[in-house]
């Protein structure tokens, strides 16, 4: 898409800076000089769309190409991307991925030479307010957090932690523990838990719920250890027989903690988790877990950067996909 500026520029005897600074409506261009550039920029066919900071800009027409802003690789995030290549079958795309920057987008974005973004964030991105997350010039869906201007396509976090926590509350327990994330998909999935708990008549007392910033399991076990300890010395409303957790990954760990203890799961304690993603931890133990969709969703954001397309003066939107309940062997029924 470069080449294809600098062949504008050496067709009107400018530099291919400014070229750029006219097609975007930047400053630095007289009016005159910007009128004369996008006329051409037209007859070769760019096309208007809405970018960051000018409102409007003429860019390329379409290249066939979709950007993936990856932030790290991992399990999670390599079966949303295998989702998003089968999304690129279905539309006819191309992918290529940009290494996650916070408070930036992919130079490939900003200077269109892709048709769209697909934002893999983060916690951090979605609290983080300084500097604010940039608007992107293209059409731009999101996976599960809000982006300035960006379509979303995500998950009902409440509802399914709660249909987890109504399938865990009818399985006989009385006392529940938990551990979550402080952040808001995190909050979402407490809540839902706490609710569909609540509804089952099996109390999760507010000294058995530990909530940290970090999800790492060197953070995370010591809070583990903390609400054993309380269980261990015997008061009556402490004798939790169930753990809920923010996902599978502190969920598996936690077994090799309660094990540690000399106590058995599910038999002592019950486990659950939330992702339904394979762990190299406790792997003897199907965990009972919320299914996350991971490579639908990705297949999803594709087809939704597809649609954006054709509907570029449609205002934000997002689109839930279906969740389900994972009855693993981690938690047990409990007699009367």
């Amino acid at each position: 898409m470069a080449a294809r500026q600098a062949d504008l520029a050496a067709k009107l005897g400018l530099t291919q800076g400014t070229v750029s600074r006219a097609l975007r409506g930047q400053a630095g261009v007289s009016r005159e000089l910007r009128k004369r550039v996008q006329e051409a920029a037209r007859r070769a066919g760019y096309v208007r769309r809405r970018g960051a900071a000018a409102g409007e800009a003429l860019l390329p027409r379409r290249t066939g190409v979709i950007c993936v802003d990856v932030p790290r690789v991992n399990e999670w995030l390599a079966r949303l991307l295998d989702g998003i290549v089968r999304g690129a079958g279905e539309t006819g795309h191309e992918i290529i991925t940009s290494v996650h920057a916070y408070g930036t987008l992919p130079q490939v974005v900003l200077r269109g030479q892709v048709d769209g973004l697909i934002r893999m964030l983060s916690q951090c991105d979605y609290v983080r307010r300084i500097p604010p997350l940039p608007r992107s010039p293209v059409p731009t869906v999101s996976i599960l957090y809000p982006a300035p201007g960006a379509d979303v396509v995500g998950v009902d976090h409440f509802g399914s932690a709660r249909a987890l926590g109504l399938y865990l509350g009818g399985m006989g327990h009385s006392i529940a523990a938990c551990v979550g994330h402080s952040e808001p998909i995190g909050r979402a999935r407490l809540s839902g838990i706490r609710c569909g708990l609540e509804e089952r008549g099996v109390a999760l007392p507010p000294d058995l719920v530990r909530v940290e910033e970090a999800l790492e399991a060197a953070v995370v076990m010591p809070l583990v250890e903390e609400l054993l300890d309380l269980r261990a010395a015997g008061r009556p409303g402490q004798q939790f027989t169930l753990m809920a957790f923010y996902n599978d990954y502190l969920a598996r760990h936690a077994i090799a903690v309660i094990r540690a203890r000399g106590l058995r799961v599910p038999e002592d304690i019950g486990v659950a988790g939330y992702d339904d993603l394979d762990m190299p931890v406790a792997r003897d133990v199907r965990l009972t877990t919320v299914h996350l969709p991971l490579e639908e969703l990705g297949a999803e954001a594709v087809r939704r950067v597809h649609w954006r397309m054709g509907h570029p003066s449609a205002p934000p939107l997002h689109w839930l996909l279906e969740t389900r309940v994972v009855e693993g062997d981690s938690v047990v029924a409990r007699s009367a």
